[in-house]
């Protein structure tokens, strides 16, 4: 195999030796087998993950964050980045038949906000081209990209600091998910979340919490999606940090949020949840 390849060929070790300041840089491909994450996640000093939910796969996107968070641990003590969907919008030069459709802006909205609950230190986004397959023409997802990289300068340094924990939870229940087939039939035969949420410290005085609205698979049109309602984020809250003030992050910067702080946990509901949401409790 290329991991195999390229463990055994000190590619790594001459650039250490002989380009010291240099940080190399892999992408690893979604759709290699597990085992290799853990050569590609050693060997780099910055690993990235594309886990192609769409373009690939046609799975339901709860991929992005169990590959992520499996992506994230074989590369450890090292950074986690994210590669989000690299291409399939269109046919172009390198795109297979079956990327049929790159993901839509509530899919790629759901997805980053995945990535960041995970942990995720760094994002691209590839490919850009048209002729490559990539977003340039399609205007919906240029704004959304867009859009998703202006919420992530809003709290750039908390994530940098952030480190995922234990302590976030719904009340949404779950919903069977599993797989779309080429001939556009779905297989759902296991349960997920409905809404699952991830807490991330981000020091002594912040809480990064995430919120992604179940979407399932679909290929090869764009999903049916029907928004959760009247959902509650539950945020157990740690000794040090027992009293807090609520945000919301969005493209447009932070806003307070209604936060009910109670017995050492707090409550973030939301009215309704159709893709991702992004929230902040600060020291108050």
């Amino acid at each position: 195999s290329i991991a195999r390849k390229l463990s055994r060929t000190g590619w790594q070790t001459a650039i250490e030796r002989f380009a010291p300041d240099a940080a190399s840089w892999i992408i690893m491909n979604g759709t290699t087998r597990p085992l290799n994450w853990g050569v590609y996640g050693q060997v780099a000093d910055v690993s990235s993950f594309d886990p192609y939910p769409v373009t690939y796969y046609g799975v339901d996107h709860a991929y992005v964050r169990e590959s992520l968070n499996v992506a994230r641990q074989c590369g450890a003590p090292n950074r986690m980045y994210g590669c989000m969907e690299a291409f399939g919008w269109k046919q172009g030069p390198g795109v297979p038949a079956s990327a049929t459709r790159g993901p839509t802006p509530a899919e790629y909205r759901q997805n980053i906000v995945q990535a960041l609950g995970t942990g995720m230190k760094g994002l691209t986004s590839w490919v850009y081209v048209a002729n490559a397959g990539g977003w340039q023409a399609d205007e919906p997802c240029r704004r959304e990209i867009a859009n998703m990289n202006r919420l992530i300068e809003h709290v750039e340094d908390e994530l940098l600091l952030a480190t995922p924990v234990d302590l976030a939870s719904t009340d949404a229940g779950q919903v069977l998910s599993g797989v779309a087939r080429s001939d556009g039939t779905v297989e759902e035969s296991w349960p997920k979340e409905r809404v699952w949420a991830s807490a991330l410290l981000a020091g002594p005085d912040t809480i990064i919490v995430t919120a992604a609205h179940h979407i399932q698979a679909s290929k090869p049109g764009p999903p049916d999606i029907d928004p959760a309602q009247n959902v509650t984020i539950t945020v157990q809250l740690p000794s040090f940090l027992s009293s807090v003030q609520g945000y919301e992050v969005t493209e447009d910067g932070l806003t307070s949020y209604a936060t009910d702080v109670d017995n050492g946990q707090a409550r973030i509901h939301m009215k309704a949840i159709e893709s991702g949401r992004v929230f902040l409790l600060k020291r108050n």
